[in-house]
């Protein structure tokens, strides 16, 4: 964690929780060990423990690490800190320093190694740099903070002395010591720092999301003036207006700190959009300005700035980008003259709409602060809020139009599509609620169908949309192109493909925001390979990477999805398994932590599996495609073309290991979903001649491979047809050589 030099140790901050007393045990000599880590020296101490840099002794490898240990074995000290290890080990983020090891000392105190950060604390230190710098720190402490809240743990002791800025000037929050699951355990009232706790908090009240909303803005106070806020009897905070000249930016703080919870950010990644627009002079939503203010903003904005200007959009789905920038379209048109009336409220009407939605997405993130983290609970609870809605759909249609749009994308988002489909469908069929909502939300419902096996039904929902967009202010949109997109994919047709390619190349030429750019150029690569033309796939998902890559704020769900992408395209057209692993393991490390599990996970794993088995690592294959299989059959179904894809990458790496059983079960599955589901058997054959050819038929698998060549169609436009076609003729090749069986 922190290295600072401070041998007086007053204000050292190293995983120092604010409570009270300081009960050091006799601080541990200079070459005590700690499990495998021999301690160098004393770091810091606090109320809970001590910290010593350490480093690892016993020869296994060499690494420095901060090493925590509490001070005593008093019980409700041990289980904090062991809650305090648990809750650490969950977190993967580069804002959170992370944890490493973990044990117990000889005389019974547990101990635990963190990564050691040379850093020190962002304060004062960040009072020399410019004040866009400290507001570009300080967004990306909120994206620390809001990973821990996706993991539905809330730090309950944010201050300035707990976040550092590393050797490299970037930000590492730290000392979880007192957080915990919200909603979770009660904490003395001494165990937090009063100065940036909540009026709520320092009531002894449970704390929530909006608890460390609260400190997050007393840390921006700090950031821009020097002070963390006063604060009266009441716990309420008297801003430093005069220090704070920026209107914007005294609204923020006075939103984040407000008195009651409810009246704040609803997210961390609500309050860092409203920073990141005062950056790029945009509007912020917590100035209720009028159209001057807006229009005002609007012409002083840089091309770039585009980029982040559906941030309302980004939080509502919590960092996930699916196209839908009514928001920012809306406050571009009405920013024209009188005579783009029209079209100004076309999009107004969408936005308004969309804000609706938004604050039903921010009560929703309330009521899930008192969840374990965990996928199927926090899906129930957003299941069970989605029904106490829609019951009450006659008396407040609105409400239940916002929240059902607000958990049905959620769901499409995250490809649960089961639940996605059990939520949208049956909003949309009665269409209760603003009509602008509803025909967002047939996006999402096209999509599930489609990806769940359905196609029919996503395909008559998309050619309505596409006339109707044609037809109106959508047209060639960065919506649009959502929508011909997937209806370029339902159908796989050569003439829907080529549509899309002409709709994303005309909405390339004309938006300039590089979130909506990233997502263009993956729907572009796409489309390129419907017709055929890998060479212009891949360098187009190539560009989406890149694109989204050199956005600070990219979201993490939409450039998963373009790494998966160009995975594939890495391993299926180049034939390049070591550069389809470098972009799985990515969205299987850090994204996976930022955007949770899902179906783009699954295809991550089945690649990673696929690239391992093409390297020889075939215990790797195995346990790779099995997560992915079973990651598609949850998020998608059992039936889809998505778990065919996955099955035919498990099957193969189960006849790799010689599991000529478990591979015939699958196979045999296989071939019964594709004739249920009238889809191409091409994959089907590909699996069973790896498994005739191990099973020592070579002349039946010589005539399955012949049918799947016969394919064209399906080897000329689909990603991995082609690919496993030729691993599948070297294993049967390989098999007929090892066999003595010639042609």
């Amino acid at each position: 964690m922190t290295t600072s030099d401070n041998s007086g140790g007053s204000d050292r901050t190293f995983m120092r929780t604010s409570a009270g007393v300081d009960r050091s045990a006799p601080p541990l000599a200079e070459g005590v060990r700690l499990g495998p880590w021999a301690v160098e020296a004393p770091i810091a101490s606090g109320g809970m423990g001590q910290v010593y840099r350490a480093r690892r002794a016993d020869g296994v490898y060499d690494q420095a690490v901060a090493v925590k240990l509490i001070h005593d074995n008093d019980p409700i000290r041990v289980d904090r800190f062991g809650a305090e290890r648990q809750r650490l080990a969950e977190m993967d983020h580069p804002g959170i320093a992370r944890i490493i090891d973990g044990g117990t000392h000889e005389d019974g105190r547990p101990w635990m190694a963190m990564e050691l950060v040379e850093g020190a604390p962002i304060m004062p230190q960040a009072s020399a740099l410019p004040r866009g710098e400290r507001l570009r720190l300080f967004v990306a402490l909120c994206a620390a903070v809001s990973h821990a809240h996706g993991r539905l743990v809330l730090h309950r002791d944010l201050k300035s002395q707990n976040v550092l800025l590393d050797a490299k000037g970037a930000v590492r929050l730290i000392d979880f010591g007192i957080a915990a699951l919200a909603g979770g355990e009660t904490v003395p009232s001494g165990s937090f720092t009063t100065s940036t706790a909540a009026p709520e908090q320092l009531r002894g009240e449970p704390p929530t999301v909006q608890t460390d909303i609260f400190a997050l803005g007393c840390i921006l106070h700090e950031l821009l003036t020097g002070a963390v806020p006063d604060r009266a009897e009441d716990g309420s905070v008297r801003l430093n207006s005069g220090a704070l000249t920026d209107p914007d930016l005294l609204a923020i703080i006075r939103r984040a700190t407000a008195t009651l919870p409810a009246d704040r950010y609803a997210t961390a990644d609500a309050l860092a959009d409203d920073v990141a627009a005062v950056l790029d002079h945009r509007p912020v939503a917590a100035r209720q300005g009028g159209t001057l203010y807006r229009a005002g903003k609007f012409v002083r904005r840089a091309p770039v700035a585009a980029a982040l200007a559906a941030a309302f959009v980004v939080a509502l789905v919590g960092g996930t980008l699916v196209s839908l920038n009514y928001a920012r379209q809306a406050e571009a048109e009405a920013a024209r003259a009188q005579s783009e009336l029209e079209r100004a409220e076309f999009f107004l009407d969408r936005a308004e709409a969309l804000n609706e939605a938004k604050d039903a997405y921010g009560d929703l993130l309330r009521r899930l602060s008192g969840s374990d983290a965990d996928v199927e609970r926090e899906s129930r609870i957003l299941m069970e809020r989605w029904r106490e809605a829609h019951d009450n759909r006659k008396n407040a249609p609105g409400t239940a139009a916002a929240i059902s749009y607000a958990v049905g994308m959620h769901f499409s988002m995250r490809r649960d599509n089961q639940r996605a489909i059990a939520v949208l469908e049956p909003w949309i069929a009665e269409g209760y609620g603003p009509k602008g909502l509803i025909d967002l939300a047939r996006v999402f419902l096209a999509n599930s169908y489609d990806v769940s096996g359905q196609s029919d039904k996503a395909i008559a929902i998309l050619e309505d949309l596409d006339r109707e967009m044609s037809a109106n202010f959508d047209a060639n949109s960065v919506n649009h192109v959502q929508v011909v997109s997937d209806l370029a994919m339902a159908t796989n047709a050569p003439e829907a493909q080529q549509r899309a390619i002409n709709v994303i190349e005309a909405a390339l030429k004309t938006e300039d925001a590089p979130h909506y750019r990233s997502f263009l150029w993956n729907q572009l690569g796409s489309a390129r390979l419907g017709v055929g033309d890998r060479i212009g796939a891949t360098a187009a998902y190539r560009e989406a990477v890149k694109t989204e890559a050199e956005n600070p704020l990219a979201d993490q769900a939409n450039l998963g999805t373009t790494r998966v992408n160009l995975a594939a395209a890495e391993l299926y057209f180049a034939d390049q398994p070591e550069a389809a692993l470098k972009q799985a393991d990515i969205v299987l490390g850090p994204m996976r932590a930022a955007i949770g599990e899902n179906v783009m996970t699954g295809f991550a794993h089945m690649l990673r599996g696929e690239a391992k088995l093409a390297r020889g690592d075939l215990a790797g294959a195995l346990a790779d495609t099995r997560i992915g299989l079973e990651m598609i059959a949850r998020y998608n179904s059992d039936t889809s073309p998505s778990w065919l894809n996955g099955a035919c990458a498990h099957a193969a790496a189960l006849v790799a290991n010689g599991d000529l059983a478990g591979a015939e079960v699958v196979v045999a599955r296989m071939e019964a979903v594709a004739k249920e589901k009238d889809l191409s058997p091409t994959m089907g054959e590909m699996a069973r001649a790896r498994l005739l050819a191990s099973r020592g038929d070579i002349a039946g698998a010589r005539k399955r491979l012949a049918l799947a060549r016969a394919n064209k169609a399906g080897l000329e436009r689909g990603m991995p047809n082609a690919w496993r076609l030729a691993q599948a003729e070297a294993w049967v090749a390989a098999e007929a050589k090892r066999q003595g069986v010639g042609r």
